[in-house]
């Protein structure tokens, strides 16, 4: 079987193997059917101090250790206007109701409150308590909103 390769700047390039390789991103719609175990591996970023502001390049990765120290501390959200332009367009919520998903571990002593950026509104229970974690669902309310679930 023949390797094939996707990029942006070669489009579809033939080589040496026997898979298929999509370089940067891959966007496909309608309904998509997957067999077998899905793995997902996470850049992650640490942030040592009591509160942190996420910025877009943190929630396009995925995952933020966050390691809260010296009394309850906060976890910022970026502007709504921010997360619906994504990190240089990556991970842009183009359309009303488009999400992106992110994981949050609190590995501190402290808890930590999800708090809004300006045009963010926070959902569920923002507390997160020492060393427990959440699920942030970022999601476009309207062209100029996103609605942040703590899950």
């Amino acid at each position: 079987m023949v390797k094939v390769v996707i990029n942006d700047s070669k489009g579809l390039v033939q080589s040496a193997g026997s898979n298929v390789v999509i370089e940067n991103s891959l966007t496909v719609g309608a309904e998509q059917r997957l067999r077998g175990r899905q793995t997902q591996k996470f850049a992650h970023a640490d942030a040592d101090s009591q509160n942190h502001t996420l910025t877009v390049a943190q929630i396009k990765d995925g995952l933020l250790v966050h390691t809260s120290t010296a009394g309850a501390g906060t976890l910022t959200t970026p502007t709504a206007a921010a997360i619906i332009a994504g990190d240089s367009g990556v991970g842009a919520l183009e359309q009303n109701g488009d999400s992106i998903i992110m994981y949050y571990m609190n590995d501190g002593s402290q808890t930590v409150t999800v708090t809004a950026g300006s045009n963010v509104t926070v959902l569920g229970d923002a507390d997160v308590a020492t060393n427990t974690g959440a699920t942030l669902i970022f999601r476009r309310h309207s062209s100029t909103t996103v609605r942040c679930f703590v899950v």
